[in-house]
């Protein structure tokens, strides 16, 4: 059970900073987004280089952090690797309702897997 517990807290991590990494991307969109009030200020010269680094970095770590949610790898903390876990200890309704979940974003998490 410990490491079912391991497994669900390394996928909340990642759920959370894809999510954390979505918030701060969309902010800094720039005109019209999140926070307008600060475009002066991003697109100062002297600042401009920074949050330009900074928005393709966080959307690029949005998907990084989606993509380890369903990585092969057996060192992941993935679903594949969950659903694993949870078959050896005879779960396997769990299972049938963690296939049942996401069954509907199969083309979305293959896009997700390309672009990673």
């Amino acid at each position: 059970m410990d490491e079912i517990r391991y497994l669900l807290r390394r996928m909340a991590d990642s759920a959370n900073a894809a999510q954390a990494h979505y918030q701060i991307w969309f902010t800094l969109r720039g005109d019209g987004k999140a926070l307008p009030e600060y475009l002066d200020d991003m697109n100062d010269s002297r600042y401009v280089d920074f949050f330009h680094a900074n928005n393709a970095g966080h959307y690029k770590l949005m998907y990084i952090e989606l993509g380890c949610l369903f990585d092969t790898d057996s060192r992941s903390a993935s679903f594949r690797n969950l659903k694993t876990s949870l078959g050896e200890r005879g779960y396997n309704p769990i299972i049938e309702k963690i296939d049942d979940a996401l069954s509907q974003y199969t083309n979305l998490v293959s896009s997700i897997l390309t672009i990673t």
